[in-house]
């Protein structure tokens, strides 16, 4: 037997995590778990209790790690005994395994694991667990017996117990007086997460703050820390200069600049600091997404909890993660296939084809299998045949009822597939799920999120936005076959796109499950990298319109991976310009002469409706403008409601489609018309709008986002002209809530709809987007078709009130007729973006 000894004070954060991944260990052999705990006040004994560990409470006031490890041991029924800390989490289910492995077969007495530190610790805490515990082997700096990740006979441990009086050092005595007798040996496969920083309050107030340790040392084992390896001046220096040559490299690497104008200073005041206690702690300061991170993504003990309920779930589909494999970076390739072994939702398989040429991928993948690792799944193909056909040789060994896809340098959250069940708990008809992602840097940070709109069909035509991670219901893979031969660097753009023409059944999950590798000679890293991808792409998007019998032709966009569509248009089809006008003057006639100078197509009337008291000046304008065909004067002097008006000059209308123009509005793009009429003609459009511009050449709206509260926010207001925006979202076609200032619909759904709410005069154009939105018609921002507004940086007052008080009723009625809308949030503005400004700024 093997007993598992974890010592713990206030662990509640990380105890159930640690708890949860050492009852899901395979090994073969029996091994029990003893919890030592030392007067917790929190949750910590509260989740203990939930897994079947052995519990000893022991008074605070007797504790010193040596004397809870000897308790411990003295408790336990196992041979081997291994000890491990409470906030260090096994990374796998076969971490025992790898652990104890030396042991039994007679190769080593004891076997030091490898701990990962994560960040939370200040630089040189990171430094010191890198360093001690190196990835691969030994290295110059052999680790020596920690007591956070470890493994010995009990025999050892009968013959010389842990001392108990000088904290924070009973391993490292217990190893110098071992060592000679026994065989220590470093197994890096035995890894777990380092989730918490050391002990430093215990080690430097308690153990060097008056040289009480060393002297201990000294006098009662004969051991002298301050003799060995340093014994002369010069010495001294070489190892000094050696160790901050290491330390830059480490600090540079890890893009901790600041730290390096300290270094000078650091070696002098950490060995000094090692007799007499290093008294502060730094922390490195978080920027905004990793305090994002810190604040919504699960802690340990919420992912042992999770582990947990996933057990409980009434419905467990099983997940099959297809990855094609070919010649991947071992550590990577080994990162990957660890995100999926540590999910906390069991059942999954891990579908692989392996084409690489390398022989050591194939170790790897046996190495698991042989270790017990009975849901990977592998095929290992002779040649080959692009990512297409390596991928269909991974999915042909997926039993699964929804398929995952995995690239072999990615990595998953703990917590995605778990995500994942609880969607297709909430949702049980659904067929295709989504979520955010970030990307991982070549330092291994997490970076550039993506917070993604929930379902945007118009969107994914102009990028793939949907990009990792994706899981589908795997009946529809199969009805659609699969992956395309011909679309390598594209195939799962393609294959999505023809998924999702077959269901509406879509759902976004919010929270960042997947971790896009960045790195050379990858998309994530280098857009330029693989152009084929994006030839693949223009293809795949073209089929895609002529699968929907759309007239319409696909080119690639102004950035790498947009995509910009155009259709063809029936010169047949008729337009009504619609200007509802309280007011004249110079920015009315701007608007007016720039339609008739600047509009390619001709198949239009300009209409205007004018609510405004006669003046002799203005007669004689628009008799003028009257005397061209297209013009028509349309007088509104029962009303001055401007919501009114424009439905009075609808219903005077006999032209097929109707486009409400705001009189401070300027045409720039010549083929505007077009561009809307494009996509308004489809039968799944209610609205089309434009980019809007203003004088300063900044972005005055690329749509609009509303909140909970009835807030109407201008997206990427005063962003450059040709930014691309969040995600190339100002250069995109996409969906979106709501338009204004011009806004294109067949008159036949604008009558369906009950046209514009008089009441709602200063929401008028939202209102109605609302009401289409809910009559289950896309909202359509096209970025293409770009013009300059002059008017009020109000959306409110674009078409409405001035008076303060009467905005303020509209605002109270708005909210009230939407509320049940606007409570759930933007569906095309991610609840993990700010409302408060317009800069898609992450929400904090």
């Amino acid at each position: 037997m093997i007993s598992i000894i974890i010592r713990c004070k206030n662990e509640e954060a990380y105890i159930g995590e640690v708890l949860a991944m050492l009852f899901e260990q395979v090994i073969g052999i029996d091994f029990e778990v003893i919890v030592l705990d030392s007067g917790s006040t929190d949750r910590t004994l509260e989740i203990v209790k939930k897994f079947n560990a052995r519990i000893y409470e022991m008074p605070p006031e007797e504790f010193t790690f040596g004397y809870a490890l000897n308790k411990g041991i003295s408790l336990a029924r196992g041979g081997i005994i291994c000890n491990l800390s409470a906030h260090c989490i096994p990374v796998n289910n076969h971490w025992l395994k790898e652990l104890v492995e030396p042991i039994l077969s007679g190769e080593a007495h004891a076997v030091i694991g490898r701990q990962i530190p994560i960040r939370g610790m200040n630089p040189f805490e990171e430094l010191a667990v890198r360093s001690m515990f190196p990835a691969v082997g030994l290295g110059s700096n052999s680790p020596h017996l920690s007591n956070a990740n470890c493994a010995f006979l009990k025999t050892l441990w009968e013959e010389n117990k842990f001392d108990e009086v000088i904290m924070g050092w009973e391993d490292y005595l217990w190893y110098l007086q071992m060592k000679t007798q026994y065989k220590f040996l470093y197994c890096p496969r035995a890894a777990v997460y380092h989730s918490h920083p050391f002990y430093l309050k215990y080690m430097v107030t308690r153990s060097y703050g008056d040289g009480k340790a060393t002297r201990y040392i000294r006098e009662k084992l004969g051991i002298d820390l301050t003799a060995g390896k340093i014994q002369s001046t010069m010495g001294k220096i070489r190892t000094v200069v050696a160790d901050m040559r290491y330390t830059a490299k480490y600090l540079l690497g890890e893009k901790y600049y600041r730290f390096l104008l300290l270094l000078p200073l650091i070696k002098p005041v950490l060995y000094i600091a090692f007799l007499r206690g290093l008294k502060e702690r730094t922390e490195p300061k978080l920027d905004g997404y990793s305090l994002w991170i810190k604040k919504n993504e699960p802690d340990a003990a919420v992912l042992g909890e999770q582990r947990r309920r996933s057990k409980q779930f009434e419905l467990r589909p099983k997940i099959s993660i297809v990855a094609p494999v070919f010649n991947p970076e071992r550590d990577v390739f080994v990162e990957m296939v660890e995100s999926v072994i540590s999910q906390t939702y069991d059942n999954w398989e891990l579908c692989l084809a392996d084409a690489s040429s390398e022989l050591s991928v194939k170790d790897i993948i046996e190495g698991y299998i042989q270790r017990g690792e009975k849901r990977i799944k592998v095929k290992y193909l002779e040649e080959n045949g692009g990512i297409a056909r390596n991928s269909n040789a991974a999915l042909a060994l997926a039993t699964g009822d929804f398929v995952a896809l995995l690239d072999h340098d990615d990595t998953l959250a703990p917590f995605a597939l778990y995500e994942v069940v609880r969607a297709i708990h909430k949702h049980p008809g659904t067929d295709f799920i989504y979520s955010d992602r970030d990307k991982i840097s070549s330092h291994g940070e997490r970076i550039d999120p993506f917070f993604k709109p929930d379902w945007s069909p118009d969107y994914l035509l102009a990028q793939n936005y949907l990009c990792h991670l994706n899981v589908f219901r795997k009946s529809f893979i199969d009805t659609v076959g699969g992956f395309r031969e011909g679309y390598d660097g594209s195939q799962d753009y393609d294959l999505v796109l023809r998924v999702t023409e077959l269901t509406e059944n879509i759902v976004h999950i919010p929270k960042i499950l997947y971790h896009w590798r960045a790195c050379p000679g990858s998309a994530a890293g280098e857009p330029d990298a693989k152009p084929y991808a994006y030839e693949a792409a223009v293809r795949a998007l073209q089929d895609a319109v002529d699968r929907r019998g759309w007239k319409g032709t696909v080119t690639e966009g102004t950035e790498r991976g947009l995509y910009g569509m155009t259709f063809e248009v029936n010169e047949r089809s008729r337009v009504s310009i619609i200007i509802p006008a309280k007011a004249h003057g110079e920015v009315l006639k701007k608007c007016i002469n720039s339609i008739i100078d600047r509009t390619a197509f001709r198949n239009y009337e300009l209409v205007i409706a004018d609510s405004s008291p006669p003046e002799e000046k203005n007669v004689k304008s628009y008799q003028e403008l009257e005397n061209g065909s297209r013009v028509r004067l349309l007088r509104c002097d029962k009303s001055s409601n401007l919501s009114e008006v424009s439905n009075y000059a609808v219903s005077k209308t006999d032209t097929e489609y109707v486009l409400f123009l705001n009189a401070a509005t300027e045409v720039i793009t010549k083929n505007w018309i077009e561009l809307l009429l494009g996509f308004a003609k489809r039968k799944e459009t209610g609205a089309v709008g434009a980019k809007l511009l203003s004088p300063d050449e900044t972005v005055y709206a690329a749509g609009l986002i509303l909140d909970e509260k009835g807030n109407v926010r201008r997206s990427h207001y005063r962003y450059p002209r040709n930014s691309p925006g969040y995600n190339g979202r100002t250069q995109c076609v996409q969906n979106v809530s709501a338009v204004s200032a011009c806004v294109m619909v067949k008159k036949e759904i604008f009558e369906e709809a009950g046209g514009f709410d008089p009441r709602l005069s200063s929401y008028a154009e939202i209102d109605l987007c609302l009401k289409l939105r809910e009559m289950n018609y896309l909202i359509v921002y096209n970025p293409h078709t770009e013009l300059y507004y002059h008017g009020p940086h109000a959306v409110e007052n674009e078409h409405g009130h001035e008076k303060p008080e009467e905005l303020k009723k509209e605002r109270e009625l708005f909210v009230r007729k939407w509320g049940h809308i606007l409570k759930k949030g933007d569906p095309f503005y991610s609840p993990n973006l700010t409302t408060d400004k317009e800069d898609f700024s992450i929400k904090l």
